[in-house]
């Protein structure tokens, strides 16, 4: 009796995952389904398959025996799907996305408008976590698309990471309180002022840390907020100098509600970039929407 060709995947998947649970939120199925397929298989094979470990599973000597078998075919039936589910517009799916605030407000927005044009039938849950957390999920297969700063992605063989852009962190304030400030500012004299900052570490933040460190002293911010959007409300109700991305400031700029204070260390540049799993059962979708948002980021 032929067995189902899906009992091979999804076994072929709890081999690389080594846990039921992320299996699931991978693949969008429940739990006791992903474990009735693995004990339908091994009832076709008569064969014992995966044990419960304490952390997840384990394959038996079968287990590893037939994955090792397995894996290459199954991958390449992976790519001529996702070849074939590039080419039509016959899906129906939601991409879950992680983001910062300023992320979504300044590249997301737009993008997902522009690429809804093409793929009306394509939805989005966006989010925002704590660095950790969101890791987590994109590993567990709860998120299908992480924006990070690049620094930030852990290395990961099931993992993609591209790079977005480079960007550039700055000390602002409002343009109604200028003349309260200095137009240029030594880093050992910025506690001097009331600093606005992302609660929790950063890139930027981290480098501030080491610099007054060197010079004995240590960070000291006013305000410590839960994310970059509102670091910079807060910067333009004229509250402080607030650490920005220069490069999502240029509507701003422009119509001059901030300006730049300029100190004897400049911040260093961080990559953007965004992380997807490489067998996702949308990578094509995933895949296009980056390349498009690459597009559309070189563009502005």
């Amino acid at each position: 009796m032929d067995t189902n060709i899906s009992l091979y995947n999804i076994f072929y998947y709890v081999c690389e995952f080594r846990n039921i649970t992320k299996v699931a939120n991978f693949l969008y199925v429940s739990q006791p389904a992903i474990t009735s397929h693995i004990r339908n298989l091994e009832k076709h094979l008569g064969k014992k398959l995966v044990i419960k470990a304490q952390k997840g599973i384990e394959l038996t000597q079968e287990g590893l025996e037939l994955y090792n078998q397995i894996k290459e075919p199954i991958e390449k039936l992976h790519e001529v799907d996702h070849k074939f589910m590039s080419s039509t517009s016959n899906y129906d799916i939601t991409i879950r996305i992680i983001a910062g605030y300023s992320t979504i407000k300044k590249i997301l927005l737009d993008a997902l408008s522009n690429f809804n044009v093409a793929h009306t039938n394509v939805k989005y849950e966006i989010s925002t976590y704590p660095y950790k957390e969101a890791m987590e999920k994109l590993k567990d297969g709860k998120v299908d698309l992480l924006f990070l700063n690049f620094q930030e992605f852990e290395e990961n063989k099931n993992i993609i990471v591209k790079k977005l852009w480079s960007v550039q962190d700055a000390f602002f304030v409002s343009s109604k309180v200028k003349d309260q400030y200095p137009s240029e500012i030594k880093i050992e004299n910025i506690n001097d002022y009331p600093l606005i900052t992302k609660l929790g570490p950063s890139y930027s933040k981290n480098y501030l840390d080491n610099l007054l460190n060197e010079k004995s002293q240590q960070l000291n911010p006013r305000y410590e907020l839960s994310n970059n959007w509102l670091v910079e409300e807060y910067t333009k109700m004229g509250l402080g100098i607030g650490i920005i991305n220069k490069d999502f400031l240029k509507t701003e700029l422009k119509n001059k509600e901030l300006v730049e204070i300029k100190t004897d260390y400049k911040l260093p540049k961080r990559e953007l970039a965004c992380a997807y799993h490489k067998d996702s059962p949308i990578y094509p979708i995933i895949k296009e929407f980056v390349s498009e948002l690459s597009k559309d980021i070189d563009e502005k």
